[in-house]
């Protein structure tokens, strides 16, 4: 997925943190999708939590031909990092 701003900030996000993408990433999205916009995908399935699908969505948006079918699985969602979801990953370590 593009950059969110727990990403941009150095803050753990798993599957309890279902951040957007902040502006960086819906750009990085945008470019993902033209650099395979001539590919021919039959699919393309991202998890549940919103910075996947928009990334998944800029990336069906701009397929050329018969547009492929979307899939949302949860079970791609990324794992659950607990209490320390949202903390910075260096104070997140030391906790660890």
């Amino acid at each position: 997925h593009g950059q969110t701003e727990y990403n941009r900030l150095n803050l753990m996000q798993g599957r309890r943190v279902d951040a957007p993408l902040n502006e960086n990433g819906a750009r990085q999205a945008e470019l993902l999708g033209n650099a395979v916009r001539d590919q021919t995908f039959a699919l393309i399935a991202s998890s549940s939590l919103l910075r996947a699908k928009q990334t998944a969505e800029a990336v069906h948006r701009v397929q050329r031909g018969k547009p492929p079918a979307r899939l949302v699985l949860p079970e791609l969602d990324e794992i659950d990092f607990g209490e320390v979801d949202g903390m910075d990953v260096s104070r997140a370590r030391a906790t660890l």
